[in-house]
């Protein structure tokens, strides 16, 4: 079952997120020169695992890294409102949901 990762409204935040008993600290920025999405993952004492990661539709965020840190599968964002044609700093979070998939989920949604 997708697990949604909170986006909040605002253009810098920050969560500990709990997924498969790893527990990992997610950053989200907006930057507004480039007009993107950005995330970083920390471990829980604060040790870099990915940071600049650009959002994009229907890509993984983690999909090419492999770090034993991460839980088994991938952060992905995913339009769920047919009308929005990209992601901006106003609809991450409504037309395009950051959600964590299985390899498997991510295989039958047809992501892999």
């Amino acid at each position: 079952m997708a697990i949604e990762i909170r986006t909040p409204q605002v253009s810098w935040s920050a969560q500990q997120i709990t997924i498969g008993g790893i527990t990992l600290n997610f950053e989200l920025r907006w930057m507004t020169r480039e007009k993107v999405w950005v995330a970083d993952i920390f471990d829980v004492n604060g040790n870099s695992i990915l940071t600049g990661i650009k959002l994009s539709e229907n890509t993984s965020i983690n999909n090419g890294y492999y770090r034993p840190q991460l839980p088994e599968g991938d952060f992905w964002v995913l339009r769920v409102e047919s009308q929005a044609d990209t992601i901006t700093r106003d609809n991450l979070g409504s037309a395009f949901k950051l959600v964590f998939l299985t390899h498997a989920e991510s295989v039958n949604a047809g992501l892999r």
